[in-house]
């Protein structure tokens, strides 16, 4: 009898330790909405509950558009939901060539969020919508269907809503969260997990950069990017809305175990000066500039990466050879700045090559040398021409510029050079490069603009990757090639309201810091007095109206007009001529 109480003592203790185990084991088996989306995610935003008011409008924008809600307290029970509650999700998926959609991840913390879902699910369906439901994988998915026959899907799994307008995205998550072990974008990328965040801003992106720079594909109508490139594995950045600027700060992982990325190449690298700015012709609407401290290492990084990728261009570089022109001697000439100049221009050729040499005698020499013998095997004279105090000189080589930069440099039938300060400056067309001449002698520059000089002291001051731009500038670039379907889309979310960006990369001792600047409005400009016209001549008679233009850098009011030989002038708000341009016929 005396046994009987150690074992009910026994027994309480095995039921006690079986309900711990069982709950520990719940809690450990429990899913979060992260386990709910694929690896094959483009993006996931986590929203914060310090979300600045402009973020929430747009969530409110989404809600009404997205989930097709016109009620405003029915709009603020989404908004509620997703910035009150820190594991809400929201996923960007591509779903076809030309294509994506989100998908909305909120767990379902309390009763009171699920009466949320039920009063939106009643205000929807009480509109003109109807509702219908079936069974995937045991899940009942619903479908609401508006009068314009466009369908919101939603489903709760483990008590996490899911809500996408494509149906087989909510049956993915479904799927995931049947699989045992699935290949989830947390498992995918498990250093962004690593990092730490920052609470107090407007949220956190998760970026897959190989499936980003994918995505960014279905918004153009031709291929323009050329070459697969795997730039880098992912970047999480914070980012916040601070005086009408949208500002990133994160970290990028450059590479996976088995691929080495384009970011790798600048791993013995440190960050550089943005000291091209002084040659940067203003009306460059992007340029896309590379910060190489040690020239000669990269190159012998870059030759490892041909041979391990498989890449041609080590063939077509020992090509040279054949002309006398040894790519390794040139480079040891090169700085530590090289950039790609898209400019705005109307003539299908619109880049610039610049180059930084640290030796610009031995440079400049090698070009000269190659330039002559080339011209000797064509049985042709050594093409040179001065152009005011520049000699452009001329390389009749298919695509001499794209193999030896790769992979920073553009295709091109020829190629023209000169020098200027001590950058040597690369073009296709000549025309285009005595333009870009011209501005650096007019001090028509990023180095002597104000607004310029102003928004790259916010940015970064060293780094190894960076693009800026003009968005001014770039819009014509981007309509060209932009499809017609996306086109009305970049409109309506005013995506041409940010003045301009830069998006920069910085090595550090393991990753890369990230940072993202883009002012979403333009400064006010003081009031300029207008000046007098009336001692402004001309030698020939003027044939067109005034035509009244903005000053993309000062934003002044300026004057074009044209005369009898169809040239052009831009007479600026001081009532004086700041350039002109023979065209061959009038404007139209």
């Amino acid at each position: 009898m005396k046994r009987i109480p150690l074992l009910i003592a026994l027994g309480i203790f095995s039921l006690i330790a079986a309900v711990i185990f069982i709950y520990d084991f719940k809690l450990e088996n429990k899913k979060s909405a992260w386990d709910l989306i694929g690896q094959q995610a483009v993006l996931v935003y986590k929203p914060t509950a310090s979300v600045n008011e402009s973020i929430r409008e747009t969530i409110e924008d989404a809600a009404r558009d997205f989930l097709l809600l016109k009620d405003s307290s029915e709009k603020r029970n989404v908004i509620q939901l997703l910035t009150e509650n820190e594991n809400a999700l929201i996923s960007l998926n591509v779903i076809a060539k030309d294509d994506f959609d989100f998908t909305f991840y909120i767990p379902l913390l309390s009763e009171q969020d699920k009466k949320r879902v039920s009063t939106i699910q009643n205000a929807i369906v009480s509109g003109k919508s109807t509702q219908r439901q079936r069974t995937f994988e045991g899940t009942v998915i619903y479908e609401i269907v508006s009068s314009t026959k466009n369908i919101l899907a939603f489903a709760i799994v483990e008590d996490i809503l899911i809500v996408s307008t494509t149906p087989f995205l909510v049956e993915d998550a479904v799927r995931i969260s049947l699989i045992d072990n699935p290949l989830t974008f947390k498992k995918s990328h498990p250093e962004l997990f690593q990092l730490s965040t920052v609470d107090k801003d407007d949220g956190n992106l998760y970026i897959n950069l190989p499936e980003f720079f994918r995505w960014t594909k279905s918004f153009a109508d031709r291929n323009t990017s050329g070459e697969e490139l795997f730039f880098g594995k992912s970047l999480l950045t914070d980012f916040k809305i601070e005086d009408q600027t949208a500002i990133f700060n994160g970290f990028a992982i450059d590479s996976t175990e088995n691929e080495k990325s384009f970011l790798s190449l600048f791993n013995k690298q440190q960050p550089v000066e943005f000291e091209m700015k002084s040659i940067i012709s203003t009306n460059t609407a992007a340029v896309l500039h590379y910060g190489i401290s040690q020239p000669e290492d990269w190159y012998l990084d870059r030759d490892k990466f041909f041979k391990k990728n498989k890449i041609a261009i080590e063939d077509s570089l020992e090509k040279l050879s054949l002309y006398n022109f040894n790519a390794r001697e040139f480079y040891k000439a090169i700085d530590n700045e090289v950039g790609l100049c898209l400019i705005n221009s109307r003539k299908s050729t619109n880049s610039i090559f610049i180059v930084e040499l640290r030796n610009i005698t031995s440079g400049l020499n090698s070009l000269r040398k190659l330039s002559a013998t080339l011209a000797t095997k064509n049985t042709d004279s050594i093409y040179s021409e001065s152009y005011s105090d520049y000699e452009i000189g001329k390389i009749d080589l298919h695509n001499f510029g794209y193999n030896l930069f790769w992979p920073l440099g553009n295709k091109s039938s020829e190629t023209y050079f000169t020098q200027s300060d001590d950058f040597i400056l690369f073009s296709e067309s000549d025309e285009l490069l005595k333009e870009f001449l011209n501005n650096i002698d007019e001090e028509n520059t990023w180095g002597k603009s104000l607004r310029w000089n102003t928004f790259l002291q916010s940015t970064l001051q060293e780094s190894n990757v960076d693009l800026f731009f003009d968005t001014n500038l770039l819009s014509s670039f981007f309509n060209e090639r932009l499809n017609s379907q996306w086109k009305s889309y970049f409109d309506s979310a005013h995506f041409f309201d940010i003045e301009r960006g830069a998006v920069q990369f910085s090595k550090l001792e393991k990753d890369y810091y990230f940072a993202g600047n883009f002012p979403l409005t333009k400064p006010k400009t003081a009031t300029v007095k207008p000046a007098a016209f009336t001692n402004l001549k001309f030698s020939h008679d003027l044939t067109s109206k005034p035509f009244l233009v903005r000053n993309h850098d000062t934003g002044n009011a300026e004057l074009i007009v044209q005369d009898t030989l169809n040239t052009i002038f831009l007479v600026g708000s001081n009532g004086k001529v700041d350039w002109r341009l023979s065209l061959d016929e009038k404007i139209a």
